[in-house]
């Protein structure tokens, strides 16, 4: 999917399609869909803004004054299964949800005897 006009229906589609599917797949924290064009925010997963794009899924926590960014996950859409590049994407975005919001707590060194 070669999106020239990224304000194209295609963008908005592809969002749409993403959505419904975390909808099916019954992912929690799931909100409601936004409509978002390119560039905007489609959805939210437990307070992350979702944007999916024909490149990828980028990701920014909510909750967070400022908050930067995530790595953005990768879709390759062109001559593959969407439907298993979408499973991907949410097993990552699980994984990058649970890793910012799990606290890391230092861990001692051990003394020896």
């Amino acid at each position: 999917m070669q999106v020239k006009d990224k304000r194209s229906p295609y963008v908005d589609l592809l969002g749409y399609a993403f959505y419904h599917y975390c909808q099916t797949k019954g992912l929690e924290g799931l909100g409601t869909y936004e409509d978002g064009q390119f560039g905007e925010r489609q959805f939210v997963i437990k307070n992350f803004a979702i944007f999916a794009e024909p490149t990828g899924i980028r990701l920014t926590n909510t909750a967070e004054k400022n908050a930067i960014e995530l790595d953005p996950i990768p879709l390759n859409l062109k001559n593959t299964d969407v439907w298993a590049e979408f499973e991907r994407a949410i097993t990552e975005i699980q994984k990058a949800i649970h890793l910012k919001n799990t606290p890391t707590t230092p861990t001692l060194a051990k003394s020896q005897p």
